[in-house]
């Protein structure tokens, strides 16, 4: 999983709790290669990120090559 979703999400909703606008976004894969980055940046824990509210774009694509080949 991407790391704690669960306490992850609590942070961000307890944010949108105070008088300030907050807002996040999510990677698509990791800043540098990892040995096990399919395991950590998995479609559906992307996905789950991308449709929480507080979530208003992905971005930075880093591995953007592989996607050619």
């Amino acid at each position: 999983t991407l790391y704690d979703k669960k306490k992850a999400f609590s942070i961000i909703e307890n944010f949108q709790k105070i008088p300030v606008s907050m807002l996040w976004w999510a990677r698509f894969d990791s800043q540098s290669m990892l040995r096990n980055e399919e395991a950590i940046f998995n479609t559906n824990d992307i996905l789950s990120w991308l449709s929480h509210p507080a979530i208003v774009q992905g971005g930075e694509l880093t591995s953007w090559p592989r996607l050619i080949d």
